[in-house]
């Protein structure tokens, strides 16, 4: 049985898109934090290898096709924040009580 992780990398493979590793924050906030059932994700932009892709708003600064990408890095790199938050929550309880 594949977990919902391998599902969303599978999905997302099957789209021709994949995630990247999470860039660290540029300042003082938590990436993702997971608060009973729901994760929050703050801090994503269209950012790619630590350097922002795009900048301004579509239809200005840039065209509304840039702005639909900007938007997709956007979505990747809040899963790839969420990805990770939680492999940090299911792999911290097992690791309680270890020295």
């Amino acid at each position: 049985m594949m977990d919902s992780s391998s599902r969303v990398d599978v999905g997302l493979k099957e789209l021709g898109l994949e995630l990247v590793p999470v860039a660290k924050p540029v300042a003082e906030y938590v990436l993702a934090k997971q608060l009973g059932d729901l994760v929050y994700v703050s801090g994503q932009g269209p950012i790619k290898g630590g350097k922002p892709v795009y900048v301004g708003q579509a239809r200005g600064a840039i065209t509304a096709k840039e702005g639909y990408d900007a938007g997709q890095i956007c979505i990747l790199n809040e899963l790839a924040a969420v990805k990770e938050a939680e492999m940090i929550v299911c792999v911290a309880p097992d690791l309680i009580g270890r020295e």
